[in-house]
């Protein structure tokens, strides 16, 4: 076997994994809500239609629902609903079209890159979140926030206005 095949088969094979290490990961108990979260989404729950748009499969994302934020979302979105995930906007589209409303009037709250740009290729404002990046790797938001604390003040205002 060449070099090359040889290469890619072992790249494949570790490709392999990562649906099974990422429900390993998911099924432990280090997995834990961010610090304020909580109190923001039932804050936000009150007086918005709220969904998650995630690139996880629906095993992990209704485990995840159920454990952490039950009964806070209108619509959940897994990587298994749309036949494109992020970064095309069908996952943010889908999430539109269920929650029977207009993009003009959404706005999306996102930690990763391939995520702000699924957002912004459909269109909607998208607020940055860093969890697990640095605030320059999410700068095509429309906005960058610090944390979950500014977020409750970011809405609050535009709420207000």
């Amino acid at each position: 076997m060449s070099k090359n095949i040889q290469e890619n088969v072992e790249i494949e094979k570790a490709l392999a994994t990562i649906p099974h290490r990422k429900h390993e990961l998911f099924e432990s108990n280090n997995v834990t809500a961010f610090d304020n979260v909580d109190l923001c989404l039932k804050s936000l729950r009150s007086r918005f239609k709220l969904a998650v748009v995630s690139g996880s499969d629906r095993t992990i994302v209704d485990k995840m629902m159920r454990k952490y934020f039950p009964g806070i979302f209108d619509v959940t979105i897994s990587g298994d609903d749309t036949i494109n995930g992020k970064p095309a906007p069908d996952p943010y589209n889908k999430a539109v079209e269920l929650l029977a409303t207009e993009k003009e009037k959404c706005i999306v709250i996102e930690n990763a890159i391939l995520g702000v740009q699924s957002a912004k290729s459909a269109g909607i404002f998208t607020v940055g979140l860093p969890t697990y990046l640095k605030r320059t790797e999410l700068e095509n938001a429309d906005i960058v926030l610090r944390d979950h604390n500014e977020l409750l003040k970011f809405l609050y205002l535009l709420n207000r206005i």
